[in-house]
């Protein structure tokens, strides 16, 4: 959905019989609601290199990664995950950054994947002792995904170099990365992003041929765009 739609996504699956057994009426299984960025927000992304990321999974790595977590899971570990899903949309339409560490907490799919991912724990551990709000896997991984601001949340185009946090998180997840021993040596060498969310989805921007008049259309919980 973000990358149909821009920005932060809240994205819900439906299934075509509601649960008291009646059809649904327009047929629709997903819907996709979008969420605030709060002022300032950046990102620090960490991408190991190509070779690594096609290394330890086929072509379907993202069901390779599915493969890894259990079927079930304790109530108490939904309810852990539950409860910091909604913090972590309630922290993002407030623009409050400071419980960020508390809402990406996870033990759903994380620890399970940290097997074969040798960088997450020590990158997240060092994203957050560099002063970042969160940091955490994005989705089935490889790469590392760390949240900053400012010192005062502005504009980052106006602030200098010393008020954001993005560098010296970044620096901090690259000592932890190059501090990994010889026999994750792979896992070293990546590249490292510093960007902001974009609120622009996926767009169009020459067709040659022209498309058709008949466009595809997605449905929000505000209906059809």
């Amino acid at each position: 959905a973000p990358s149909i739609y821009g920005g932060i996504q809240l994205s819900v699956q439906i299934s075509p019989v509601s649960l008291t057994g009646e059809a649904r009426v327009n047929g629709q299984l997903a819907l996709s609601r979008r969420v605030p960025i709060p002022e300032g927000l950046r990102l620090v992304a960490y991408v190991p290199s190509e070779a690594t990321r096609f290394s330890f999974a086929s072509a379907d790595k993202t069901n390779e990664m599915r493969a890894l977590l259990p079927a079930e899971v304790p109530r108490e570990q939904a309810v852990f995950n539950i409860q910091r899903t909604a913090l972590l949309i309630d922290c993002l339409h407030r623009g409050d950054l400071s419980l960020l560490k508390i809402a990406t907490e996870d033990v759903l799919h994380q620890p399970a994947r940290s097997t074969i991912y040798p960088h997450l724990k020590p990158m997240c551990r060092a994203a957050l002792e560099a002063g970042a709000h969160g940091a955490f896997l994005s989705g089935a991984g490889p790469t590392i995904l760390a949240i900053c601001s400012g010192a005062t949340g502005g504009d980052v185009f106006t602030q200098s170099q010393e008020e954001r946090q993005e560098n010296s998180v970044a620096n901090a997840m690259r000592r932890a990365v190059d501090s990994l021993s010889t026999k994750h040596e792979q896992w070293k060498g990546g590249k490292f992003y510093i960007c902001s969310p974009c609120y622009q989805g996926c767009h169009v921007i020459v067709a040659d041929p022209p498309m058709s008049d008949s466009m595809a259309t997605f449905g929000t919980l505000d209906g059809n765009l």
